[in-house]
């Protein structure tokens, strides 16, 4: 009987968990980096990413403070089109990021801008031609 160590076992686990998990949330996008995202999940279908605290909602963060949602879509861009659905919690979202998205075209199914800012009806005019 082979007894693993337990590096070895962790390393498997963190393998599988990497290639099977589906949904990702961060709840903090500075917490991680949108390169090592991509490098331990690369089959993502859904992603939640929140950007400012809470506190922004009540105007205690500056509206410039940060939470810009440019350098995840950068990575979302050369995604594979397995990741279909994404969700952006008090992010900034410019029409240049939402133009990008749109051409991901029909392998994006499920875009949410939850309490963003930073876009115009041009980006969103984008997004509505070219997604279904």
């Amino acid at each position: 009987m082979i007894i693993a160590s337990k590096k070895q076992t962790r390393k498997e686990w963190r393998d599988m968990d990497s290639t099977t998990r589906k949904h990702i949330t961060i709840p903090l996008i500075y917490a991680s980096t949108p390169e090592k995202l991509k490098k331990r999940f690369p089959k993502l279908k859904s992603l939640k990413l929140k950007g400012k605290p809470r506190a922004a909602k009540c105007g205690f963060i500056p509206e410039n403070w940060g939470g810009y949602a440019s350098p995840w879509i950068r990575m979302i861009q050369n995604y594979d089109n397995c990741l279909n659905s994404l969700h952006f919690k008090r992010m900034i979202v410019s029409d240049h990021d939402l133009s990008i998205l749109a051409e991901r075209g029909k392998s994006l199914f499920s875009l949410v801008l939850d309490n963003c800012s930073g876009f115009t009806t041009k980006g969103l005019e984008d997004i509505c031609r070219s997604c279904t």
